[in-house]
């Protein structure tokens, strides 16, 4: 496993992300376990690099529909004014998981 690699892993285990082999379905998924978000097992993906990915993908996808896309509808709205949105708040858990960490290789 190489330095970028083990690094993805421990982000993604601090956002509560675990990229696992299925040995029934032949091939890596990944699911995710928060006290606020269950995301079951995704999968198959030939590697663990492209598992992750795929997690990333869904995270940033999931990121930016949760944040950006409520504050956008709401500004094109001409029934009610743009919500003005507390950067600290939204970006709390993001700035949270990705403080810097020197990843422990086992």
């Amino acid at each position: 496993m190489s330095h970028e690699e083990a690094a993805t892993k421990v982000l993604l285990e601090r956002l509560g992300i675990a990229v696992t082999q299925d040995a029934r379905r032949g091939g890596w998924g990944w699911s995710m376990q928060t006290d606020k978000i269950t995301r079951p097992w995704v999968g198959t993906y030939a590697t663990s690099a492209e598992a992750a990915g795929a997690a990333l993908a869904w995270l940033l996808d999931a990121a930016w529909r949760g944040v950006l896309c409520p504050i956008l509808h709401a500004a094109a709205s001409d029934e009610r004014p743009a919500p003005t949105a507390d950067d600290a708040e939204l970006l709390g858990p993001w700035v949270r998981a990705l403080q810097p960490a020197t990843p422990a290789l086992e």
